[in-house]
């Protein structure tokens, strides 16, 4: 991977994907003491709650940002699809990554249960903290223990279109209209939609 940083300059974001484990915070900081020496391009990492000094460090070693896959809109989903981790802790963590580098950033995933209405209703509420958002489909994989089907296509793009009208600004969740969850409009300019589509 390093030979392959130094030798292409066109890599934009260099993201790690962790684990909780002994030895992760010395592993990440060397990790991104060698990503940062072969290459000039910003290092993120997605990664469970940990201490805010973890944070701290890892910004001093160069990351630019830390990204926290949060998956589930609710409380009461997280409850149910992460067991034995705490959503008053990763609320409180994503609040220190805002903290620490000035930006957050929350995974989300689309067919785990939630309405759009509370799906949506987490994009404006992160949003608002000052995290982006990134937005994946729940895809089955043979052999786990979620027994899921995928969200349709139509659903995932109108749920991606809210996801993006809010991040950049051009919408709030007040100005769409939802049925029994379901997102049924967006109140905005036609031409505000077009461009975005």
């Amino acid at each position: 991977v390093l030979e392959s940083l130094q030798a292409d300059d066109h890599v934009r974001r260099v993201c790690i994907q962790t684990l909780l484990y002994s030895n992760l915070l010395a592993d990440l900081l060397a990790t991104v003491e060698q990503l940062k020496a072969a290459s000039g391009a910003p290092v993120s990492i997605c990664m469970n709650p940990v201490d805010r000094d973890w944070l701290v460090a890892l910004k001093e070693a160069g990351v630019e940002r830390v990204g926290v896959g949060l998956d589930c809109a609710t409380e009461t989903l997280f409850n149910q699809m992460k067991p034995g981790f705490s959503w008053p802790r990763y609320m409180q963590f994503i609040n220190e990554t805002i903290e620490v580098f000035g930006v957050g950033s929350v995974h989300l995933i689309v067919g785990l249960g939630e309405t759009d209405a509370e799906l949506v209703r987490a994009f404006q509420r992160f949003h608002d903290k000052g995290c982006g958002i990134a937005l994946f489909a729940f895809t089955p994989v043979r052999g786990t223990q979620l027994d899921l089907a995928p969200p349709s296509l139509e659903r995932y793009r109108a749920l991606q279109l809210a996801r993006y009208l809010i991040a950049h600004n051009h919408v709030r969740v007040e100005a769409m209209t939802f049925d029994g969850g379901k997102l049924l409009s967006i109140n905005v300019a036609p031409a505000v939609l077009d461009r975005a589509i």
